[in-house]
């Protein structure tokens, strides 16, 4: 007795042949995906929760970046009006401060 013949039908015009675990593969990676999109029927709160999070992460991180610049600009000016050692002040009449 033989057995069944792993091959279906596709749906190509020119009668050619797919073997049977590819489509079925395919088309299991398809509904995995929808069913992983779909998010068991949340989707529609689940992507724009996600969405808002990662607005607000993206925030975060602008804000903090902004802040560090400000802070990093605001060492320089203190470094640059510090008197670095071994420089002498002189005051007016050419002696050391």
């Amino acid at each position: 007795r033989r057995a069944p013949s792993r091959r279906a039908k596709s749906s190509r015009s020119n009668g050619s042949y797919l073997p049977r675990t590819a489509l079925a593969a395919e088309e299991s990676h398809l509904d995995r995906l929808a069913t992983f999109l779909d998010m068991g029927g949340y989707a529609a709160f689940v992507w724009p929760a996600l969405a808002l999070t990662a607005a607000v992460l993206v925030g975060l991180l602008w804000a903090s970046l902004r802040q560090v610049n400000a802070a990093e600009a605001e060492l320089a000016k203190l470094e640059a009006m510090r008197p670095r050692r071994g420089d002498r002040r002189m005051n007016e009449d050419g002696h050391e401060a």
